[in-house]
């Protein structure tokens, strides 16, 4: 694991003096997953090579029917099994952290090689929450302009996605009841929620996160399904009805 340079060292442990007698890691990284054998050792790799020294990560699986335990029995991880929806898995993950900290990531998506850097200097304001910009991978130009438009829309609106390594300080995140366990748009609905008593603070580095949905499913069609999901919740439509659009 990356070990923080001093004055990243100087920093956390300032917070954690301010923050009475806490003891425990600053961070707890929670990752749902389901059938993600495929990619998950080098997901692993590259997270764990990320990670403050101190960090947890929390594995929550819903009952995958794929390797997914055997290669994560051969990291450093704590791995959970839970009944499957993301939302009860990332509930269930951080019901069991330590972390002063909470950060949900997605199977599909890496951290920055400066995030122990970057999550050294965010703490430094005592956030609440907060969240990354976000990169595609691939170097086609669609990638671009869809991260762009993806990134200028929740500089507007603060509606973060999951996507998006979501930060959150784990007393806060308890004390709203933690995600929203309904089948879809559980992140947007946490991030309303938590922007509705504080304000958000950005990472500046962004997350890289997969291109496959886009790739499998069609650019044009899949950038009008999630603005019309978005919308369509915006505009009251049950979580489980969009899932049944979204799957």
């Amino acid at each position: 694991m990356v070990v923080l340079p001093g004055r990243e060292v100087a920093a956390a442990a300032r917070l954690v003096s301010q923050s009475g007698s806490y003891s425990g890691p600053l961070l707890s990284v929670v990752v749902p997953i389901l059938n993600e054998a495929e990619n998950l050792e080098q997901f692993l790799q590259t997270t764990l090579s990320r990670l403050p020294a101190d960090a947890e990560l929390l594995l929550v699986d819903g009952f995958s029917g794929d390797r997914s335990e055997q290669i994560a029995s051969q990291f450093n991880v704590e791995f959970l099994q839970c009944k499957k929806g993301r939302a009860v898995q990332m509930n269930f993950g951080a019901a069991r952290s330590k972390g002063l900290y909470l950060l949900f990531l997605h199977a599909d998506t890496l951290l920055p090689e400066s995030f122990p850097e970057d999550f050294s200097l965010w703490l430094q304001g005592r956030p609440v929450w907060g969240f990354s910009p976000v990169r595609l991978s691939g170097p086609n130009l669609w990638c671009r302009v869809i991260e762009k438009c993806i990134n200028l829309r929740v500089k507007i609106t603060n509606g973060a996605s999951g996507d998006q390594a979501q930060v959150v300080r784990a007393e806060y995140f308890r004390q709203l009841g933690g995600f929203a366990e309904i089948d879809l748009m559980e992140d947007i609905e946490l991030s309303y929620r938590l922007r509705r008593q504080w304000p958000a603070r950005r990472f500046q580095t962004p997350v890289t996160t997969s291109s496959r949905r886009w790739q499998s499913g069609g650019v044009v069609r899949t950038v009008l399904l999630m603005w019309f999901l978005r919308s369509s919740y915006l505009l009251g439509v049950s979580p489980k009805r969009l899932a049944s659009w979204y799957f």
